[in-house]
């Protein structure tokens, strides 16, 4: 068995602070990780910390753009034990998107129409919950009821196969398992 990880999270960005205020979902991003350091954090969210706009699939760490900036960022990371084959299906549908990445855009349409419970099909749009909702749809991992089109970061942290193993400042837990490695 191995261990895949989202990683949820809420950094202080204006459209963080919005989600938050719509939704009342106290962790609006989410991320997929398959380690547990997350030195790679997959997610469709800013490829500039100082950009909203120029957003897409984006390689995401603890220590740089988004989170290097907002490093009070709360986080809580939830574990999930897989097959072999689930990690594999899993780590290759992450490369395989960061090998197109140009051909994929964040789904800001999909955002704002969520909020009202919609949700419109787009070839090669996504944002962050449905990117994670896909990865793990792929590799046949049932974490809810709903197709990835209609995943939100409330159904990663309500669903009950995860494990929450750290909750708090995500610079507090990547300061923690870097130490723990050294």
């Amino acid at each position: 068995m191995r261990k895949v990880y989202v990683v949820l999270t809420r950094t202080g960005t204006i459209l963080s602070h919005l989600i938050k205020i719509v939704t009342g979902e106290p962790y609006p991003h989410c991320s997929v990780s398959l380690d547990r350091e997350l030195y790679k954090m997959y997610s469709f969210g800013r490829r500039n910390a100082w950009d909203p706009f120029n957003a897409g699939y984006v390689h995401e760490r603890p220590d740089k753009n988004v989170f290097g900036r907002f490093k009070k960022a709360d986080c809580r990371i939830l574990e999930l034990e897989v097959t072999e084959e689930q990690y594999k299906i899993m780590h290759h549908t992450m490369k395989d998107f960061w090998q197109h990445k140009e051909k994929y855009r964040f789904n800001y349409e999909g955002i704002v129409a969520a909020w009202f419970k919609k949700y419109p099909a787009g070839e090669h749009v996504f944002y962050c919950s449905q990117f994670t909702g896909y990865v793990l749809e792929q590799a046949g991992i049932p974490y809810t009821d709903k197709p990835y089109r209609r995943v939100r970061p409330e159904d990663f942290r309500t669903s009950p196969v995860f494990k929450v193993v750290y909750e708090g400042k995500l610079q507090d837990y990547w300061n923690m398992v870097k130490r723990e490695s050294d």
